[in-house]
């Protein structure tokens, strides 16, 4: 039986409600509510989306081949294969590459200690 609002108006409003929820996070991540609805591969599309949070320390090589597999995943919706899985873990090292190199950075600023010559 089909929820609507006359046999059952409490779980068509707690349904109304998460599919606000879900349509706010789709258009925070970019997607169409409709298409990751509808998406044979959706355990694809989550492996890219958690994968995709780490944009910011991608390089330029990273984000062009994670733009290539996003294509071929969400748009063609082709499954990922084992070129793009290790291509994915081949970002993923480079990510924690980066973000340990740039601790490091951040450690041996951090042991100089500030600046006396502002004091003198």
């Amino acid at each position: 039986m089909k929820i609507d609002l006359y046999n059952n108006h409490d779980a068509f409003i707690k349904e109304s409600k998460q599919n606000i929820d879900i349509d706010q996070w789709c258009r925070q991540v970019g997607l169409d509510r409709k298409k990751i609805e509808q998406h044979p591969r959706i355990e694809d599309i989550r492996v890219l989306i958690d994968i995709r949070a780490y944009k910011t320390w991608f390089n330029r090589k990273d984000i062009q081949v994670f733009k290539h597999i996003w294509h071929q995943v969400y748009e063609h919706e082709c499954p990922l294969t084992a070129y793009h899985r290790r291509k994915l873990d081949q970002i993923i090292v480079s990510v924690e590459y980066t973000q340990q190199h740039m601790k490091k950075r951040v450690m041996m600023m951090s042991k100089k200690g500030p600046s006396l010559d502002k004091f003198n």
